[in-house]
C-alpha cells in the first residue's frame, strides 16, 4: 500500500460543483430560519451522495459570517449550542456525515460504494475508506457554504465533536478558513499500539497531528482531563503543534462540557468570524527547582479581567483516564504573574501540570500539560504518604459527580452539606460521588488495610461502593444504610469487594472508588485507611 500523508491524498481534491440544493422544510422562529437542506455530495459510479443538514440563517441585512458544525458520532454534542452563535449573528450548518442509522428520520444519502456503515477497517482503496468519505463531506458541505450569497465567504469556521474533529482538521490543511474548534479528542487515529503495514499507512495518511503541524487556521481544541479513551495527551501534542492554536481543558472531567467550555463556543467564533472582542493570550506555566523543592510559573493575559486562575498536578505513570488532578495553592505576585509550591512524593515518577484561567466575558484557556521528571530537575521528593484520604474540611476536594458515561467536577451538582450535629459532608446532588484518589501515589491503598469511611443517608437506601483497578477490572460492595444510623462508619476490606469473575485481593492496583446511593442523598464526612 502506497504511504500518503495528508497533504497527498488531499492535494488534488476538487470541492468544486454544483450542490443541486433541494430545501426539504424551512420554519421561521422570528429572530432566524431553519432549514432542512440536502445537496450534492461525492460522486461514484453508482450514484452521487446527497448530503443532509440543518441551516440556521439569522434574519440579517448582507452576508453573515457562518460556522459549518459536524458532530460526533455517536456521543452528540447537539444543536442547543446553535442558538448562541445564532446571537452573535452567524449562520450554521450542521452537517450528517454518518448517514443511515436507526432512530433518524433525515440523514446523508450515501450511494452503496460510499456507505460507510458498510465499509470494511482499511479498504485497499484509502479512498473507499470511511475516513476519506467522511472528509470528501466536509469539503463538499464548505462548497454548499460558498456557494451561498448571505454567506461571508472570508468569514467561515468549524466545530467538530468527537471523531468530527478530524474533519476539522482536514479542512485545515486545505482550506484557509478564519477558525476551527474540537471538543473530545481529534480524529480516529491516536497511539493505538498496532503495528500491521495497512494500520500504519492509514495513520501516516489520515493521522491529525500532520494536519495540526501544517493548519491553515487556528484551532481551539476542548477536552477533558480524564477522557475514558485518555486522548489528554494526543491533544496536547495536537496543541503544541502550532503557535496559533488554543487550548481548554476541563478538569477532572470525561465527555463532559462544562460552562466555561460551552461560552468558548461562542466567545471563540465571535472573535474570530466576526471581530468582537479580543482573544486573550493562552496562559503559560514554567517548572523550577529551587532548594530542592518545585515551583510553578503561572502567566496570564493582563488586558483582560481574571475570573479565575487554577494549577492542577498529577504525579504517576497512570494513563490519562485515571489521574487524580488536584488542584494546587497558588499566590499571585504581580499583575498577570503567579507561582506555586508544589508537593513531589517520589523522584522517579513524572508530575504534570496544567493552568486554567477563566476571563470575564471571555474565553475559557488553558496551558499546554507541562511533564517533568522531578530526578532530572534535581528536586527532592517527601515519600511520606497519607493514610487520610478525605475530611470535610478538604471541602469539594478532588471528587467528581459520575453519570451513565461522563465524569465532571461540577459545583452545581457537588455541594458541601450539613448531617446530623451540624457535621459537614461533600454530597452529590445525583446520589453518586466518585474520586481518584485511591489510585493518587500520596493515598494509594497497600495490603491488608481497610477502607474507613464516614457517611450519612437522608432516606433508607442501599450503598453500592465500586472500585475500577488499573485493568479497568470493576469491583462492588453493597451495604444498607438508614437515617437513623445518624453518621455510620464501615471499614471495608479488599476482599469485600467481587467482580463478576473474582474477588479482589489487595488494593495496590485500585485507580478509584464510586459511591452510589440512588435517589437518596449522600453525605461522605470522610475516609482513610486503618
Amino acid at each position: 500500500m502506497e504511504i500518503q500523508t495528508p497533504q497527498t491524498i488531499w492535494k488534488d481534491y476538487d470541492k468544486s460543483g454544483a450542490t443541486n440544493e433541494t430545501v426539504v422544510s424551512t420554519v421561521d422562529h422570528g429572530d432566524y430560519l431553519e432549514s432542512c437542506v440536502y445537496f450534492n455530495g461525492e460522486k461514484a459510479d453508482d450514484g452521487i451522495a446527497r448530503i443532509c443538514a440543518q441551516l440556521f440563517l439569522p434574519k440579517k441585512d448582507g452576508p453573515v459570517p457562518a460556522v459549518l458544525f459536524f458532530d460526533d458520532e455517536k456521543n452528540h454534542l447537539g444543536i442547543t449550542h446553535v442558538s448562541a452563535l445564532l446571537e452573535e449573528g452567524l449562520a450554521v450548518l450542521v452537517v450528517d456525515y454518518v448517514g443511515k442509522l436507526p432512530g433518524k428520520s433525515r440523514y446523508t444519502l450515501y450511494p452503496d460504494s460510499l456507505n460507510p456503515q458498510t465499509k470494511e477497517e482499511f479498504p485497499e482503496d484509502m479512498r473507499q475508506s470511511r475516513t476519506y468519505i467522511y472528509g470528501c463531506v466536509g469539503f463538499k458541505a464548505l462548497n454548499y457554504l460558498l456557494s451561498k450569497d448571505f454567506v461571508d465567504k472570508d468569514r467561515i469556521g468549524v466545530l467538530g465533536a468527537g471523531e468530527a474533529g478530524a474533519i476539522v482538521w482536514t479542512l485545515s490543511v486545505k482550506e484557509k478558513l478564519k477558525a476551527g474548534m474540537t471538543f473530545y479528542g481529534g480524529g480516529f487515529f491516536r497511539d493505538e499500539k498496532r503495528d500491521d503495514l495497512k494500520f500504519l499507512a492509514y495513520k501516516a495518511a489520515f493521522d491529525v497531528r500532520s494536519c495540526a503541524q501544517h493548519s491553515l487556521f487556528p484551532v481551539l481544541i476542548q477536552g477533558t482531563s480524564n477522557e475514558r479513551n485518555s486522548s489528554l495527551d494526543y491533544l496536547n501534542e495536537l496543541y503544541n503543534c502550532s503557535d496559533e492554536n488554543y487550548f481548554s481543558i476541563a478538569p477532572r472531567a470525561n465527555r463532559s462540557i462544562i460552562t466555561p467550555q460551552k461560552k468558548n463556543i461562542k466567545y471563540w467564533f465571535a472573535y474570530m468570524l466576526a471581530d468582537r472582542g479580543y482573544a486573550p493570550i493562552p496562559p503559560t506555566i514554567n517548572a523550577r527547582e529551587s532548594d530542592g523543592k518545585l515551583y510553578y510559573d503561572l502567566e496570564v493575559d493582563v488586558n483582560n479581567e481574571v475570573t479565575f486562575v487554577k494549577l492542577y498536578t498529577y504525579q504517576g505513570e497512570d494513563e490519562a483516564a485515571f489521574r487524580n488532578w488536584s488542584e494546587q495553592k497558588i499566590v499571585k505576585i504581580s499583575e498577570g504573574k503567579y507561582i506555586s509550591k508544589v508537593d513531589v512524593y517520589t523522584e522517579n515518577e513524572p508530575i504534570r501540570a496544567f493552568v486554567t484561567v477563566k476571563y470575564k466575558h471571555s474565553l475559557y484557556l488553558c496551558s499546554p500539560v507541562l511533564l517533568k521528571r522531578p530526578k532530572q530537575m534535581k528536586v527532592l521528593a517527601d515519600p511520606r504518604t497519607s493514610r487520610l484520604i478525605y475530611e470535610s474540611d478538604m471541602g469539594l476536594d478532588d471528587f467528581i459527580v459520575p453519570n451513565d458515561y461522563d465524569l465532571n467536577h461540577d459545583e452545581e451538582k457537588l455541594v458541601m452539606k450539613k448531617g446530623p450535629h451540624d457535621i459537614e459532608g461533600v454530597c452529590s446532588m445525583t446520589g453518586q460521588l466518585m474520586t481518584f484518589k485511591l489510585g493518587d501515589h500520596k493515598y494509594r491503598g497497600q495490603g491488608d488495610t481497610l477502607l474507613k469511611i464516614l457517611l450519612y443517608v437522608e432516606q433508607k437506601c442501599n450503598v453500592t461502593f465500586t472500585v475500577m483497578d488499573r485493568s479497568r477490572d470493576v469491583f462492588e460492595f453493597v451495604k444498607t444504610f438508614e437515617p437513623e444510623d445518624g453518621w455510620a462508619s464501615v471499614s471495608l476490606a479488599s476482599f469485600d469487594f467481587k467482580s463478576q469473575k473474582r474477588v479482589l485481593s489487595d488494593w495496590s492496583e485500585i485507580v478509584s472508588i464510586r459511591i452510589y446511593s440512588g435517589d437518596a442523598k449522600l453525605l461522605l464526612g470522610s475516609m482513610l485507611w486503618v
